[in-house]
């Protein structure tokens, strides 16, 4: 029975974890008589959620109109409770009809705690129910993240179905495997989803690798994939494995099996453009674990195998291998293969492991989509070092060859390993700047200097704010930084504030530093061009371009006084690469934004009827190296520009003009009466759309959204600036 409220005035002073418990048992009559006394919900933070849990797991709460009262007595206290609290007082409020209440208390624990399970939840719930279809997708995103079990990502993928998708996907994938996989396929969904794009999978069907790829009208093909992966287990194409053989019947299965899967690969690459990424094979069976690496032994042998695999699909055009071994072994937790479900399902790779393989597809697809991250924002204190500089002092902090101190002189090391291949690094820390820059420039066993970087604030703004003006002193987009921080303020900070900013909030343990950096998706190339290895000598150069504006008098003599020489040249098999890398990462200036492939550029190059030229810069301060590119279908009487665009490292300088001007000399000696250009705008191009115009073109026609078809009348008065010198 409930007790009556006149017993409250006998509670005073009741401490409020023994009130917890008479209100779980008095429906909360004695606890909201009590409670309701000026001052009296008072006290540690977890007495004051005790006492909330008591009452929402009372029979109270279970009525249909406690749900009121309950908000009302908690109400004072909201900001002491915990994440998960708010999430069940939530729930209250919307099952009793008090909706804006509710949205409020899980807009509240989300704020708190951005990866709360149960918070995100009810909110992916909310958003399903109220039909916001993309606000569910990338709250379901972020459920299955947090709490990455492979039960909760399968059921997330399974829900994803009913829920409709604003226009097409940005990238179809193809899995083919000889084993079961449809838990790869929705830990797969989830990475893709992860870098911020929309996943196709076309999953084929179980062990039809060979019909798949030689019927030419298989769902493959009808796929039209981006990018396939390609999963032949071993122990499935030599089942002769799980018995014994000798060293005479291994040469005589590999053999076999790699003619069977190189074969295969050939073929596809011969009818589709798609990228391919074959795994490596392993196998279960490993023999007798002494005799395994002497002569004739299964390691040996296995070993052997994975580096003729690599050597002939290593010489075909979009082909990679994904080192299946280093996978299995470098998860974090749990077995590598799941003996029982392989039996009964036909499954090769356990929870662990899928989840481990779906991160290492989403690298390709980064490489693939040219959504590689530019520059990689950095702390210092405890995370380029140990310890704060402004308490322990230079000689105080941990950083060394020995631990402690080691861990973050080898994460020093990966990170100048990025730098080497062009991607930017910049600082950004609260600090003091004399004690930072001393560790910086004089600690032997700083393996950063400052040199390296390419932007530094180190200084007691927000970080915030700091990202912004990195992003705006090098001239790229805030989507193009990672940001990592060992606090979880800080980062939680720049996570709201910034979304656009990938934000790692480093592990407690510095030893994980290295492979934190290592597991991150966004530095990730199909190769490494020149362009990329002069990358941060460049925008050091742009630093000495900046000083020199700015004691320029007019931008004429500026200009003139950089002594810019450009070379333009038809693309070749040497340009290739960065061509392909710059239709897939250019985003400012860029006319169409369109991202074409290489296999595109290859297709057009031996058709013909195509002209692709590409601007090398240089000037007094350095090389820029290729910097441009123009794509331009030849006809008879129009040539249509299919792409322009340039580096927004050198916008501003008359190089695009002397671009437009060579595709203008070519098409006149051509024969062509008019060349026709397109604008389609995008999010970050905002600043070309008028580039046309500026020269002469006539709007053809435009679009409600902006896209504009235009055309200038050949001859036209366009030449190079004079400013610009021609080389060969």
């Amino acid at each position: 029975m409930p007790i009556e409220p006149a017993l409250a005035a006998m509670l005073d002073g009741v401490a409020p974890l023994t009130l917890a418990t008479v209100a779980a048992r008095s429906h909360g009559a004695a606890a909201h008589a009590w409670a309701m006394q000026p001052g009296r919900l008072v006290g540690a933070k977890h007495e004051v959620n005790a006492f909330a849990d008591a009452l929402l797991s009372s029979r109270w709460a279970m009525e249909p109109s406690s749900g009121g009262p309950l908000r009302g007595l908690l109400a004072p206290v909201k900001d002491s409770l915990t994440p998960g609290t708010l999430v069940r007082l939530a729930e209250l409020g919307l099952r009793d009809g008090f909706d804006a209440e509710g949205r409020a208390l899980l807009d509240a624990a989300l704020s708190r705690k951005s990866d709360d399970a149960a918070a995100l939840r009810l909110a992916s719930e909310l958003a399903i129910r109220d039909g916001r279809g993309a606000d569910a997708h990338a709250l379901l995103t972020r459920l299955a993240v947090a709490e990455s079990h492979g039960a909760t990502v399968q059921a997330v993928q399974r829900k994803r179905a009913s829920i409709p998708e604003d226009g097409p996907a940005n990238v179809r994938i193809a899995l083919l495997s000889s084993f079961t996989i449809e838990p790869l396929a929705a830990w797969v969904d989830l990475e893709v989803r992860r870098l911020g794009l929309r996943p196709e999978l076309y999953l084929a069907p179980f062990n039809a690798i060979p019909l798949e790829i030689l019927h030419p009208q298989s769902g493959l093909y009808t796929a039209q994939p981006d990018i396939v992966f390609l999963s032949s287990a071993l122990d499935d194409l030599a089942p002769e494995l799980a018995g014994p053989t000798s060293a005479e019947e291994l040469e005589t299965i590999g053999a076999r099996v790699l003619d069977e899967l190189v074969g295969h690969v050939k073929t596809f690459t011969e009818r589709s453009g798609a990228t391919v990424v074959v795994h490596s094979f392993t196998s279960e069976y490993v023999g007798q674990a002494v005799l395994d690496w002497r002569s004739g032994g299964r390691g040996r042998w296995l070993q052997a195998l994975n580096a003729r695999l690599v050597e002939q699909l290593g010489v075909m055009k979009r082909v990679h291998v994904l080192d299946m071994e280093h996978a299995r072994t470098s998860r974090h937790g749990g077995a590598a293969d799941d003996v029982k479900m392989r039996y009964m399902a036909g499954m090769r790779l356990s929870d662990t492991v899928c989840a481990a393989v779906a991160q290492r597809y989403a690298r390709y697809v980064v490489a693939l989509k040219g959504i590689t991250k530019k520059c990689l924002v950095l702390d210092l204190d405890n995370t380029l070092w140990g310890g704060i500089v402004g308490e322990d002092g230079p000689n105080g902090i941990r950083l060394g060859n020995t631990a402690p101190g080691i861990e973050y002189h080898e994460f020093q090391q990966a990170i100048a390993g990025l730098s080497r291949r062009g991607i930017l690094l910049a600082l950004n820390s609260k600090n003091n700047p004399d004690d930072a820059l001393e560790v910086i420039r004089q600690h032997p066993w700083m393996v950063l200097r400052e040199n390296a970087f390419s932007a530094v604030r180190i200084n007691w703004q927000s970080k915030v704010e700091n990202l912004r003006e990195i992003a705006s002193e090098l001239n790229i987009g805030l989507d193009s930084l990672v940001f990592m921080d060992d606090n979880p303020v800080e980062c939680e900070h720049v996570r709201q504030m910034l979304p656009e900013v990938v934000t790692v909030q480093m592990p407690r343990d510095p030893s994980r530093y290295r492979a934190t950096l290592e597991s991150l998706p966004w530095f990730d190339a199909f190769e490494v061009t020149a362009e990329d290895l002069k990358r941060v000598e460049q925008y050091r150069s742009n630093r000495e371009r900046t000083v020199l504006r700015e004691r320029t008098g007019s931008v004429t003599d500026y200009l003139q006084s950089l002594g810019i020489r450009v070379r333009i040249a038809a693309v070749d098999a040497s340009t290739m690469g960065r061509v392909a890398q710059l239709l897939t990462r250019t985003n400012q200036f860029n006319l169409t934004t369109q991202r074409h492939t290489q296999a595109d550029l290859e297709r057009w190059m031996a058709e013909g009827g195509w002209r692709i030229l590409t601007v090398n810069a240089a000037d007094r301060f350095g090389d820029h190296g290729l910097v441009a590119v123009a794509i331009v279908e030849c006809g008879s009487e129009s040539w249509r520009i299919d792409s322009f665009l340039m580096s927004c490292r050198v916008i501003g300088q008359g190089i695009e003009t002397a671009l437009l001007a060579e595709v203008h000399d070519a098409a006149v000696a051509a024969g062509a009466s008019r060349l026709l250009g397109e604008f389609r705008p995008t999010k970050k191009n905002a600043q070309v759309k008028d580039f046309f115009e500026s020269y002469g073109f006539t709007v053809l026609s435009s679009e409600a959204d902006g896209s504009q078809q235009l055309a200038l009348p050949l001859p036209a008065a366009l030449i190079s600036p004079m400013w610009i010198e021609r080389s060969t």
